[in-house]
C-alpha cells in the first residue's frame, strides 16, 4: 500500500463556499500533480518485492472493525451535483492508478483481479482559542492498495510524519507547527505479522531529499479481554531517524463496553513518549466516551492531562472537550466540531476556551466503511 500525505499550513482564511470549491478543484489537483512523480519514483525500487500470491484480505484494524456495518447507506439514484461528480472523479482516479500499479507489478495474465480498496482522504481543519490564534491545516492522504503483491509487504510513502510531534498533538489529533514533521519519506512495510499473542509491524526507508535520511519504525501490540465488558490493549513503538535520533512511544488503554451494540464505549488510558537525543519524557492520561446517536451523528467526550515529568512545572495542559461528528453528505463528507476548555502552562494555567473544526472527505470506489464507527479492538489471540 502506498501512503501519500500532503500537508500545507496556512494563515487566517475564511471558510466560505468559494474557497471550498477552489480547495476541491484547483488546489487538490495541483497538489496531486506536484507529488505524483515522487510517489512513482518511490515505488520503483521496491518492485522486486511484488511476488504474485493468492488473494489477501485487508487486515487493518480499522477495516476489521468495520466489516459488518451497523449503519448501511442505501444506494439511490439521484441527480448528480458537482460534489457527486468530484466524488466519482477522485474515486475513479485513485482506483485506476492503483490498479495500474498493482497489475503491472504482480498480476498474472490469467489471474482474476482482486478488489482494490485504495482511497483518497482530504482533511481541512482549523483551531482557534481565546488566548491563542487561528491555526489551520490541510492534508491530502492517499492509500494505493496492492492486493496482488506478497502478503504483508507494503510500499509506503508519506510526508509530514507525526513521530516527533509532541505527545498531546499525537493523541488528540491536533494541528502542529513542528518543523521536524516536515519532509517526504518512502520505504517498505512488513505489517500484521503475528508473534505469539502479539501483532507486529516494521517500516524501513529513507527521507526523499538530500542529504538522504534513513529511518526505521517498529510497533508491537497485544489485545486481551479481561472480562465480558473490559478489554485492554498494550502497544510499544520505536522510531529512528538518522537526523533526529531514537524515540519510543508506549500506550496502555482499557475499553469498557457500555453498550457496544448501540455504539456506546468508554476508554481510559495512559501513554508515554521519550526522545533519546533530547532526553525528554512526555506522559499523557486521557478518558474518552463515545456515544453513537444515530446513523449520521456521533458524540465524543474527552478529559485529559499532559505531563512533562522532569520540568519545574510538570503539568503541561489539562483539557475537557466534546466533539460532535456529523455525516454531512452521503457516506463520504463529514464535519467535526469540538468546543474545548484548556488550562495550559503556556498561558500560566489560565482558562483558555477554544474550538476545533474539521471537514473530512473520503473517496473510494470499493472501500465501504462506517467512518463514524468507534470500536473495541479484537483480542489478538483470535487474530488471523
Amino acid at each position: 500500500m502506498l501512503h501519500i500525505n500532503i500537508c500545507k499550513r496556512t494563515g487566517i482564511r475564511h471558510q466560505n463556499s468559494e474557497i471550498v470549491q477552489v480547495f476541491w478543484g484547483r488546489k487538490i489537483c495541483k497538489a496531486i500533480a506536484q507529488h505524483a512523480y515522487i510517489a512513482i519514483l518511490t515505488a520503483l525500487p521496491f518492485c522486486a518485492l511484488a511476488i504474485p500470491t493468492g488473494a489477501v484480505p485487508d487486515t487493518t484494524d480499522f477495516e476489521r472493525s468495520n466489516s459488518d456495518l451497523r449503519y448501511s447507506v442505501p444506494l439511490t439514484e439521484e441527480e448528480f451535483s458537482w460534489v457527486d461528480e468530484t466524488n466519482e472523479f477522485l474515486s475513479e482516479l485513485v482506483l485506476d492508478f492503483s490498479e495500474f500499479i498493482d497489475h503491472g507489478l504482480a498480476k498474472e495474465e490469467d489471474e482474476e483481479p482482486f478488489p482494490n480498496k485504495s482511497y483518497i482522504k482530504i482533511v481541512s481543519s482549523g483551531k482557534y482559542s481565546h488566548r491563542g490564534y487561528l491555526d489551520t491545516d490541510e492534508r491530502i492522504s492517499v492509500r494505493i492498495d496492492l492486493p496482488h503483491t506478497e502478503h504483508n509487504w507494503k510500499i509506503i510513502f508519506e510526508t509530514d510524519p507525526d513521530d516527533y510531534d509532541d505527545l498531546e498533538s499525537k493523541q488528540r489529533g491536533l494541528n502542529t507547527s513542528n518543523p521536524d514533521s516536515k519532509g517526504a519519506f518512502g520505504g517498505i512495510r512488513l505489517q500484521d505479522e503475528k508473534l505469539s499473542h502479539w501483532i507486529t509491524s516494521f517500516d524501513i526507508g529513507i527521507k526523499i531529499r538530500l542529504p538522504l535520511d534513513p529511518f526505521a519504525r517498529t510497533e508491537i501490540y497485544r489485545v486481551a479481554e479481561i472480562s465480558d465488558t473490559w478489554t485492554t490493549q498494550v502497544s510499544q513503538e520505536f522510531f529512528y531517524f538518522n537526523s533526529k535520533g531514537l524515540g519510543s512511544l508506549s500506550i496502555l488503554n482499557f475499553y469498557y463496553d457500555v453498550d457496544k451494540a448501540a455504539g456506546q464505549i468508554f476508554t481510559i488510558g495512559s501513554s508515554a513518549q521519550y526522545l533519546y537525543d533530547d532526553d525528554k519524557w512526555e506522559v499523557l492520561h486521557q478518558a474518552q466516551y463515545f456515544d453513537r446517536l444515530s446513523e449520521k451523528q456521533l458524540l465524543q467526550y474527552s478529559l485529559g492531562i499532559s505531563v512533562l515529568p522532569y520540568d519545574e512545572d510538570e503539568v503541561s495542559n489539562i483539557w475537557l472537550s466534546a466533539s460532535w461528528i456529523q455525516k454531512l453528505y452521503k457516506n463520504w463528507l463529514f464535519l467535526t466540531v469540538t468546543p474545548q476548555i484548556e488550562v495550559p502552562r503556556e498561558y500560566d494555567y489560565k482558562l483558555n476556551p477554544g474550538i476545533f473544526v474539521e471537514f473530512e472527505a473520503f473517496f473510494s470506489k470499493n472501500r465501504k466503511v462506517d467512518r463514524l464507527n468507534r470500536y473495541i479492538p479484537e483480542q489478538t489471540t483470535n487474530h488471523e
